[in-house]
């Protein structure tokens, strides 16, 4: 099948390498959603019971691609959303001793530095490599006993990828919380949480899932789901929060008990329309294969790496680690490579000083072909400098 033609054939873009920012919207997303918001414009509420069974099923089926069970999944409005709930439902002690790492995207920071402040935590930083090299830093910072550490499965600027298995024997060996980012892992790779547990993984929909905007899930370990604090609660995260909507009065009971898995994180009216577009996304990569997908994304960044690297551009990150590759540029030649791509219709993208391709599994080698000879072209003219 040609999954371009199939799912993107109103794409202006000739080379859309973008995925790590946000993907364009695919066209079964777009008729999963367009039935859902025609059947509201026709029934009204009673498309809400559509729109919660679309919910349920998606809840599934991310657990089939995540290896675990869908109860303890909550869908959220995107991976921002999940990293304040476990920043703020964690169980904090005061004096607690928090890992960070150094270029993280701001909203795998400015969540747990805002709490740290009103906890009073100790935050510790770290580079991602200290974990793997297990430098000086690592032993320095493990040694003072850290409860959790948040780190992003794949860094956005560079695309270095820490893997999960490290990072879920680092848990086991150390005591340590584990909240993993995983917005720009999942999809260029496979994950399985039954093999490597983790305590939190937060996710958006809209870059590498192929999914709207407003679209995201949070899985949190049955272990750590207990021990959570409600600091979040509203109305639908009751226990049978509805029931005085539909059977009669006299039923609305403010002590009603906190749900106790993932769900009670749906706590108001719910972007239905988008889950459905986030369903039928999924449904793609499981139609596909995620081995297949990441096989193939793969595949496609290290052909883009390997062509750089033969027109003398060193890359941020080497080997399969995922499906980011990322050049540091200046200010200038940084601006003026993306506007000359974005004129020749290759869309990428320029993250902290850095030129950013990220390929998915519907795109081919000529996409990857058509990038190089448009940066060698930034090259010959002299436009391209570190």
């Amino acid at each position: 099948m040609d999954w371009k033609k199939e799912l993107f054939p109103q794409l202006e873009y000739n080379t859309y390498i973008n995925h790590a920012s946000l993907s364009p919207l695919n066209s079964r997303a777009a008729k999963a959603m367009n039935e859902l918001m025609n059947r509201f414009s026709a029934v009204g509420l009673a498309a809400w019971k559509d729109g919660a069974a679309c919910r349920r099923r998606l809840r599934g089926k991310i657990g089939e691609m995540t290896g675990c069970d869908w109860l303890h999944l909550g869908l959220t409005q995107n991976t921002s959303h999940g990293i304040v709930i476990v920043a703020n439902e964690y169980p904090w002690r005061e004096g607690d001793c928090l890992v960070l790492f150094r270029g993280e995207f701001p909203g795998n920071a400015t969540p747990w530095l805002a709490v740290a402040r009103r906890e009073k935590l100790k935050v510790l930083w770290l580079n991602p490599e200290d974990l793997a090299e297990e430098t000086q830093a690592f032993h320095e910072v493990m040694a003072q006993k850290p409860r959790l550490m948040a780190i992003s499965w794949v860094q956005y600027q560079t695309g270095y990828s820490t893997p999960l298995s490290l990072l879920s024997a680092l848990r086991d060996k150390y005591k340590v919380h584990i909240c993993v980012d995983v917005i720009q892992g999942l999809g260029p790779l496979t994950m399985n949480l039954e093999e490597t547990p983790l305590d939190f993984v937060v996710c958006g929909g809209h870059k590498w899932l192929l999914s709207p905007e407003g679209t995201g899930f949070i899985y949190i370990h049955p272990q750590r789901m207990v021990e959570m604090e409600p600091a979040l609660a509203s109305w639908l995260s009751l226990e049978d929060p509805v029931s005085f909507l539909t059977r009669g009065g006299g039923l609305v009971d403010y002590d009603k008990p906190i749900r106790k898995d993932a769900l009670r994180y749906e706590m108001g009216t719910m972007n239905n329309v988008g889950y459905a577009g986030m369903e039928a996304s999924i449904d793609i990569f499981l139609e596909v294969g995620p081995e297949d997908v990441s096989k193939q994304v793969l595949k496609l960044a290290d052909e883009c790496r390997s062509g750089l690297q033969s027109l003398g551009i060193k890359t941020t990150s080497v080997g399969s680690g995922s499906g980011n590759v990322s050049f540091a540029l200046n200010a200038a030649s940084l601006q003026n490579a993306a506007r000359h791509l974005d004129e020749k219709g290759i869309c990428v993208s320029t993250p902290d000083g850095h030129l950013r391709a990220s390929p998915h599994f519907y795109n081919d080698s000529g996409d990857i072909e058509r990038y190089l000879a448009e940066i060698h072209l930034l090259q010959l003219s002299g436009m391209l400098e570190g």
